[in-house]
């Protein structure tokens, strides 16, 4: 799916681009640090695409679902894998303080 940015205004476009540029989902605040422009300027822009340009900001937002979508599910993984370091951790200590070895 490729986007027409080219409707866009300049600062729309920087601002879609760092929205959803690059290979993983940014966070707004995120986006508008990597566009070197204010987070409240981002929203502006955005917003502006959305009352303007509703097929754009509809393809936008479709790819950003999809992107924090595979984002949160990393996260999840994530937090498993720590969750279960912690108490293999936790039971080792365990057994140690009760003098059961390992």
């Amino acid at each position: 799916m490729t986007l027409d940015l080219s409707t866009l205004s300049e600062g729309q476009r920087k601002s879609v681009l760092a929205l959803i540029g690059g290979d993983r989902a940014r966070t707004y605040s995120e986006a508008a640090e990597s566009a070197g422009i204010s987070l409240g300027s981002l929203h502006t822009y955005l917003a502006r695409v959305r009352k303007n340009h509703p097929k754009v900001y509809e393809r936008v937002m479709k790819v950003r679902r999809k992107r924090l979508s595979q984002r949160h599910r990393l996260s999840e993984l994530n937090r498993k894998a720590h969750t279960r370091a912690w108490f293999r951790r936790v039971r080792r200590n365990e057994r140690l303080t009760l003098g059961l070895g390992l």
